[in-house]
């Protein structure tokens, strides 16, 4: 999060990029609403078309510090996804920012795929650069060896290769938790939506099985709106690269362009007022319960109010 001069320019320089294309789009407009809301709650009576556009030299000689100006591009390139449409003019405005700050964020390379349509490249570039995956893999080589990275992985390639009986029954067994317990509310979120099992055909990794976790200790939905919650609920207290998972979502559910999985729905998913809620939810975890290796099979068998409580989650 940034705060002071850079949060002033933050919102100035995410003008700019809002403004590139000769018209302010409402969904734009509705970006700044949220974030002067969220970020700067004594100054909710602000007309978000009377902010200004800034210079990147100007803003880089207001900014000094190197996660503010990551913060303030990363804004920028939600930004120049928010109305559905990649422009070139937003990218030309982004990439002077990027330079003026001496910031190399991997995400302007991917909006140059988008602007180009050069989707499969997106694909490959945005998974290639997945700190998230990588670390999970790490740890599965650790935990188990070539085996752990074989079970971790397959799921991916091959939908008979994600058959893997005993661990599916462990997860079933779940449904076996008194009520109300973390497992059992967790099995309930799974099977009432009929979402396959890590182990099971079609089921994700087991590794990734963190994120249905996330999304029932966030309560949040799995329509495209909720899926944007829950990531930047995630975000808020992910500790490694938080803005890869928060510009792939924003890509796969609010652009509608696969990047992991055949069911990216393009329906401008991006709802800024209830993320921006997330995000900041998020930040307010107690701990990086996305980094590898985290025991949720600790928590499972507790009740899912008691979890929310010791990690910080309000409800």
């Amino acid at each position: 999060m940034i705060d002071g001069e850079a949060l002033r320019v933050g919102m100035r320089a995410v003008m700019a990029v809002a403004a590139a294309d000769g018209q302010i789009d409402e969904r734009e407009r509705g970006l700044l609403r949220a974030a002067v809301r969220g970020f700067m709650p004594g100054a909710t009576a602000i007309d978000v078309d009377s902010i200004s556009a800034i210079e990147p030299a100007d803003a880089a000689r207001r900014v000094q510090d190197v996660t503010g100006r990551e913060r303030i591009i990363q804004a920028q390139l939600v930004m120049s996804l928010i109305d559905g449409d990649a422009d070139e003019r937003e990218l030309a405005v982004i990439r002077a920012f990027a330079d003026a700050f001496a910031v190399q964020e991997p995400r302007l390379d991917n909006l140059s795929q988008l602007v180009n349509e050069s989707y499969l490249l997106l694909k490959l570039d945005l998974n290639r650069h997945s700190q998230m995956t990588s670390e999970a893999v790490s740890h599965a080589y650790r935990e188990q060896g070539l085996r752990g990275v074989w079970k971790s992985t397959t799921p991916f390639l091959s939908k008979h290769a994600a058959n893997d009986a005993e661990l599916a029954a462990k997860y079933h067994a779940l449904g076996e938790l008194p009520e109300g317990t973390f497992g059992r509310v967790y099995h309930e979120h799974m099977t009432s939506r009929g979402f396959s099992f890590p182990g099971e055909p079609s089921g994700f990794p087991e590794v990734f099985m963190k994120h249905d976790a996330c999304h029932v200790l966030g309560g949040y939905d799995t329509d495209p709106t909720g899926e944007c919650e829950v990531v930047a609920f995630i975000c808020g207290f992910m500790q490694t690269d938080p803005f890869w998972y928060l510009f792939m979502i924003l890509v796969h559910m609010h652009l509608g362009i696969e990047t992991f999985q055949d069911n990216a729905l393009g329906e401008l998913a991006f709802d800024a007022d209830r993320v921006l809620a997330a995000l900041l939810r998020g930040t307010r975890v107690a701990e990086d319960i996305y980094a590898p290796g985290y025991d949720f099979w600790a928590l499972f068998p507790r009740p899912l109010d008691a979890v929310r409580s010791e990690l910080s989650i309000s409800t």
